[in-house]
């Protein structure tokens, strides 16, 4: 019998996070917080690695999502339930255990809705339709320009006061 591969059960896209994307979880009883990097995210979830176990399968609490570069970015309250933590990458360059740990996002507010939404764009590696009009804009790739060609990009870059347009 052929083996089932899974169906995906996500509903919604998941993206790589940026540095900088944080995710907060206060303890139940409020004594201390615990700050993990946020690994991808979704409308739904998201997932981020840490070193210990947390031991909280199912249960629904609330944590804090914050982006700490340029702009700064805080949603407060997000209510969340664990749907899996395991082992990472058990062959690791460190042999340090990352754990990695899966979340979905319980009933969001309007706002949080809106907050998570602007998170994504400016936190995670979002494709725009606009980079490819840009490319498109300005005409073939870097290296296949020849020298008159390579004068009027440059002419059109230092109008736009672009330089990254090659990368």
């Amino acid at each position: 019998m052929p083996e089932q591969i899974p169906r995906e059960r996500r509903k919604f896209k998941r993206y790589a996070a940026k540095d900088g994307a944080m995710a907060i979880l206060v303890s139940a009883d409020e004594d201390h917080l615990n700050l993990y990097r946020i690994v991808n995210i979704s409308r739904e979830g998201l997932a981020f690695e840490y070193k210990s176990s947390l031991g909280q399968e199912g249960a629904l609490s609330t944590m804090e999502i914050m982006g700490i570069y340029r702009p700064a970015f805080w949603i407060r309250e997000v209510p969340y339930r664990i749907i899996f933590d395991h082992e990472g990458n058990p062959e690791a360059a460190d042999n340090i255990s990352t754990r990695r740990c899966g979340l979905v996002f319980g009933k969001l507010s309007k706002e949080q809705i809106r907050l998570l939404g602007e998170f994504i764009r400016k936190y995670a590696f979002v494709k725009r339709a606009w980079s490819l009009k840009r490319r498109i804009r300005f005409g073939p790739p870097c290296h296949d320009l020849g020298q008159p060609e390579e004068q009027a990009r440059d002419q059109r870059i230092a109008k736009v006061g672009k330089t990254d347009l090659c990368a």
